[in-house]
């Protein structure tokens, strides 16, 4: 309607729900809790947040860091 009318779009805050007893969930704070802020779970956080945002058909902030952090994941999968 906003946008119909003219007028700009408010901008929202976004939120984040995570179910706490997910697999990945609690394997994050195991790993905080073992290793606290090591580079790869902050680059896991990202990823998880970047999905969040793919899923809702939003883009992440840097796409093209997401797409290396995905392929940097892969790569030490294979």
């Amino acid at each position: 309607m906003y946008r119909a009318s003219g007028q700009t779009v408010p901008v929202s805050k976004r939120i984040l729900e995570l179910n706490p007893k997910h697999p990945l969930v609690t394997g994050l704070r195991e790993a905080h809790k073992n290793s606290g802020e090591a580079a790869a779970l902050n680059d896991t956080a990202e990823l998880l947040y970047g999905t969040a945002l793919l899923a809702e058909g939003d883009l992440p902030d840097d796409p093209a860091k997401f797409a290396g952090l995905i392929a940097e994941r892969l790569a030490r999968t294979v």
